[in-house]
């Protein structure tokens, strides 16, 4: 993974104008391929075997397709090595993360949103964004309780074999537990975190079992 060579160049400073040529079909799925392969193990927010996860990059996209596909894209760009063919990785990093906080501040707050931060945070950590990265981290759970992301994966408890979808839905409450953990952890006076019901006093032994299966 590359290493911020200057901070200041990741701050967010407005969508792409108008007249940006958009990112390449065969960039994109180089990008989200690296993504997949480094980072999807752990955290399991897409589902890659869709058949219309790859074929969407070779045309124009919703907003909200573009939105992960974005996130994936700023993240895959971490794991590139640095040769001649790569250009400047840190505006190569830059490009898909303003392209995908443009299309995130024109969208409700909702589960993608959510999706699209865990996603995102190995950037604000590697990127040194640390305001941005603490501001995403109380916002997944202030939309977490919003959506009652506990309350529904309480009810997948209920379910014999788990969707896809829902298998997505019951890791993204994973992540966002997690991210609470990471909340308490580094928060450095004690703070408390309003989101109702405390997501790491949300006890479901169902949802314990094979933390890291998707399909």
């Amino acid at each position: 993974m590359i290493e911020a060579t200057d901070p200041a160049l990741y701050a967010y400073s407005g969508p792409p104008r108008l007249d940006e040529p958009h990112p390449s079909s065969e960039r994109m799925r180089h990008l989200v391929g690296l993504y997949i392969r480094y980072m999807h193990p752990v955290h399991r927010f897409v589902d890659e075997r869709h058949p219309d996860f790859w074929s969407r990059l070779d045309r124009p996209m919703e907003p909200k397709e573009a939105l992960i596909v974005y996130a994936m894209c700023t993240i895959g760009a971490l794991f590139l090595s640095k040769t001649a063919g790569t250009g400047h990785l840190d505006d190569l990093v830059y490009e898909f993360y303003r392209r995908a906080w443009a299309i995130k501040d024109q969208l409700p707050q909702d589960l993608l949103t959510i999706q699209t931060y865990l996603i995102m945070m190995p950037f604000f950590i590697v990127a040194s964004q640390t305001e941005e990265g603490t501001k995403a981290q109380f916002l997944t759970l202030e939309i977490a309780k919003k959506i009652n992301l506990a309350e529904q994966v309480q009810k997948l408890a209920t379910q014999g074999r788990l969707s896809t979808t829902n298998k997505i839905l019951r890791n993204t409450w994973r992540g966002v537990v997690w991210m609470e953990v990471l909340v308490h952890l580094t928060t450095l006076q004690t703070v408390k975190i309003d989101v109702g019901t405390s997501l790491l006093d949300v006890r479901v032994p169902f949802l314990s079992q094979n933390s890291a299966s998707l399909h």
